[in-house]
């Protein structure tokens, strides 16, 4: 994957869990920082959550440095923000925004952060609907996103833009699994 912002994006993998009653969507990213113009980048994170029906849980903050992990969970600052771009015409959306700050983040260190966002909005009165972006301004090395569902619950999906990605769509065990993968993903030119 080639650096873009001062940072490389190895792995952007998404996993949507439609098994056990509430949707749980795992996310998993990591990326080195290889330039300084990532830094800031690089030591905040953000996660959007709609608190009336999602629950965020981290699994992972590390910072890998010189080939050796260290847990900064404890250590990173989580501001809950509630950014609200509607509120001069009187619209409120509630969603928020968990801003992780990362602390001591050097060129050269790759930094490495799951979590799961669980939950559904009970309007859709049990329906699930996700939008993944399919491409980014810079290369990825490895972009996936999975679906594990009940064998017998219809999924609809589509994929749109220039991007080709690998699917496999199967079943064992009463339970269907969809993965769409591009490695590496290529990063595209956003015409403006």
């Amino acid at each position: 994957a080639e650096p873009g912002g001062g940072l490389r994006y190895r792995l952007v993998d998404l996993q949507l869990s439609l098994l056990d009653g509430e949707p749980q969507e795992y996310n998993d990213f990591r990326f080195d920082v290889v330039h300084r113009d990532g830094l800031e980048k690089a030591g905040r994170w953000s996660i959007q959550y709609q608190p009336r029906f999602h629950r965020v849980l981290l699994h992972h903050l590390r910072v890998v440095r010189n080939g050796r992990a260290a847990d900064r969970l404890s250590d990173a600052r989580i501001e809950l923000l509630r950014p609200e771009s509607r509120a001069g015409d009187g619209i409120y959306t509630g969603w928020r925004t968990a801003e992780i700050l990362i602390p001591d983040v050097q060129v050269g260190d790759r930094i490495e952060i799951a979590y799961t966002l669980a939950g559904s909005n009970p309007v859709l009165g049990g329906l699930v609907h996700r939008s993944y972006t399919a491409a980014y301004s810079q290369a990825v090395g490895l972009r996936q996103v999975r679906v594990l569902a009940p064998a017998d619950r219809p999924l609809r999906w589509r994929r749109s833009g220039p991007i080709e990605y690998e699917v496999s769509d199967r079943q064992h065990g009463g339970i269907r699994e969809l993965v769409l993968q591009a490695r590496p993903l290529p990063g595209i030119r956003h015409e403006g």
